[in-house]
């Protein structure tokens, strides 16, 4: 059951490939706590720090949307081309 979950998440939710450097930049530039984006984009705090590191290279697309929200940018300058 959780698997097709997933898998149900994943086709309505699209992974893209999050830029760490970028997003660590605006982050800095806002001057917000990791934990702070973390929580209001509503992953955990260590999703957010591997993203940030580059251990984890892809994110869904709604998360990274609403991350864009946050850090008042665009969506574009977030994600790396595919």
């Amino acid at each position: 059951p959780l698997t097709k979950r997933r898998l149900v998440m994943n086709n309505e939710n699209p992974l893209c490939r999050v830029n760490p450097e970028t997003i660590r930049y605006f982050i800095r530039e806002n001057e917000l706590k990791a934990w702070w984006v973390a929580e209001q984009i509503g992953i955990h705090k260590t999703t957010l720090r591997r993203w940030l590191s580059g251990r984890i290279k892809r994110a869904h697309e709604g998360n990274v949307i609403i991350l864009a929200g946050i850090l008042n940018t665009d969506f574009n300058r977030l994600t790396l081309a595919e």
